[in-house]
């Protein structure tokens, strides 16, 4: 197995995600809103790369780095 690409469950992606309930998880797998997953038979897992890309894609708001003016960014 490839250690820099681990496979997580549907509760450790729930622990990393911050207490994100399982069966959202599924509801996210259903209707093709959250990270990509892989299925071997009836078990799922998230491959970690998959996860990182799926969050830097629901990153809103502006980017601190295009910031053009000297205030701080509270």
């Amino acid at each position: 197995m490839n250690t820099d690409n681990p496979l997580h469950t549907a509760e450790e992606l729930s622990e990393i995600l911050g207490g994100v309930p399982v069966k959202t998880l599924a509801r996210w797998r259903w209707t093709e809103e959250g990270p990509r997953y892989v299925r071997m038979g009836k078990h799922v897992r998230y491959r970690r790369s998959d996860v990182l890309t799926w969050i830097n894609s629901r990153v809103k708001g502006s980017d601190p780095a295009q910031q053009t003016d000297n205030r701080p960014i509270a």
